[in-house]
């Protein structure tokens, strides 16, 4: 599956991020809605869930605990990242709800290519599981 779900905040735009990470092959589907993006998201897993601190629904870290009780991480790869909060106890705090990573935002283009194909591969091959 070549498919992203972004979940993000409502003081950002998803544009750039999207943008990037279409260019490099991927689809990405967007919401500010955690819930939405739950129903999304069990409905047809994405190869991997970019997902903002602060969302409409609950939090990043809600979202990734939720995501945690059904997906295992080798499954579905979950990355939290944030505009507000930057620092290692943040990152900390995304570990143990259950993510993968944690990007401080906003972040370098190359930086977020490279934390998705680190944890989901290209776009154009299938992730082990």
């Amino acid at each position: 599956m070549n498919e992203i779900v972004l979940i993000h905040d409502l003081q950002s735009s998803p544009a750039p991020r999207r943008a990037v990470l279409e260019r490099a092959g991927w689809h990405v589907r967007a919401t500010h809605d955690a819930r939405e993006a739950l129903g999304w998201i069990r409905s047809a897993p994405p190869a991997l869930v970019l997902v903002d601190v602060c969302v409409e629904g609950g939090t990043g870290f809600d979202v990734c605990r939720a995501l945690r009780a059904e997906f295992e991480p080798a499954r579905l790869p979950v990355v939290l990242g944030c505009h507000l909060y930057h620092g290692p106890e943040y990152e900390a705090e995304a570990r143990a709800a259950g993510a993968q990573g944690y990007l401080e935002l906003p972040t370098e283009v190359d930086a977020l290519v490279r934390c998705v194909t680190d944890l989901a591969g290209t776009a154009g091959e299938t992730r082990a599981a």
